[in-house]
């Protein structure tokens, strides 16, 4: 019924790439496969990661929640 599109790479020089955000209330990075955790298996979201660009230092100006989400959405 649903068909996934294959992916086309981006062409250096063609325009801007496409940027997706995950952003996760209340998770610990650190339970991630993709961050080195094993209590959990996360394959998707570790295939996701194996093919992306991933930012490891960043700072929120606030603490988890509302705050953060407008912090890391709106550049604050």
């Amino acid at each position: 019924m649903f068909s996934t599109p294959e992916p086309t790479p981006h062409v250096e020089g063609s325009g801007p790439g496409n940027a997706i955000v995950v952003l996760l209330d209340s998770l610990n990075r650190r339970i991630l496969g993709c961050y080195g955790g094993d209590e959990f298996d996360t394959p998707n979201i570790d295939r996701l990661a194996a093919r992306s660009l991933r930012f490891d230092r960043h700072y929120s100006a606030s603490l988890p929640r509302m705050p953060a989400r407008h912090d890391i959405l709106c550049g604050a």
